[in-house]
């Protein structure tokens, strides 16, 4: 029989461990006690992580966030090509100001990143099927894109009364200027008081009617979420709000 240590350095994992009959009973009921402490007795409410969502472009995510000044949006995604006016991978619009991230401004070949207001926007040649990394918001008026950082200017005082979305523009209730993409991961945070506000990861779940269904998981507040038709959920998971589903590649 082994002990924790050995059975910690062989790399067997809990299963194998059990599988193989190479500890003692009453150390693998304490190696499993000691999990369940740390991870929680509560099953994830998806099958899998996988390695990104895509949008054909009629898919998208509400995530529940308006944002404020204060709103820091760290987003690893690829544009897929053109579909829509702006392509927005994410964002939100109103009251004339718009919090976006977005493939083209009208038909120029350039990201288009910031509010509406020209003077306070920060562009980047474009590129599409190449995955990207965009940091929006950072302290200072800054914007960071895949490394680079522009400084956008004073974007002024804003709160949007629509809610952030994934793979869209938040408008009204709803969405509009989708993208054809995929995301990897999409991170929010309040970068005054510096608290995760959203952790989205891409998984792969079962739905009620017993198929395989594509979402993202929230790491940050793994109690609420959202499901297609926007009411609540309490388990982390956000839905497809648009048509259509989403497809997705499995982690390699």
């Amino acid at each position: 029989m082994q002990t924790r240590r050995e059975i910690i350095k062989s790399g067997l994992g809990l299963a194998g461990i059990i599988a193989a009959g190479k500890a003692p009973a009453a150390l693998v009921r304490s190696l499993i006690a000691a999990r369940s402490a740390l991870t929680g007795s509560k099953k994830l409410p998806y099958d899998a992580e996988v390695e990104y969502l895509v949008s054909t472009g009629t898919q998208w995510i509400n995530t529940g966030v308006k944002p404020d000044n204060n709103t820091q949006t760290d987003i690893d995604f690829m544009v897929l090509g053109n579909y829509s006016t702006y392509d927005t991978v994410a964002g939100c619009e109103g009251n004339g100001l718009s919090y976006r991230i977005c493939a083209r401004y009208g038909t120029s070949n350039r990201y288009w990143v910031g509010n509406s207001n020209a003077s306070n926007y920060a562009v980047t040649t474009r590129t599409f099927n190449e995955r990207q990394n965009v940091k929006f918001n950072l302290p200072g008026n800054v914007v960071e894109i895949n490394g680079t950082q522009y400084n956008m200017g004073s974007l002024g005082t804003y709160v949007f009364t629509a809610s952030l979305m994934l793979f869209a523009e938040g408008w009204g209730s709803g969405a509009t200027f989708t993208s054809k993409a995929r995301i990897y991961s999409a991170v929010i945070t309040n970068c005054s008081s510096g608290e995760l506000v959203r952790d989205f990861i891409p998984v792969r779940f079962t739905n009620e009617l017993g198929q395989s269904e594509g979402a993202v998981y929230d790491r940050a507040n793994p109690t609420v979420g959202m499901n297609p038709d926007g009411s609540p959920r309490t388990d982390g998971l956000y839905r497809n709000r648009g048509t259509g589903a989403f497809l997705w590649a499995e982690k390699q």
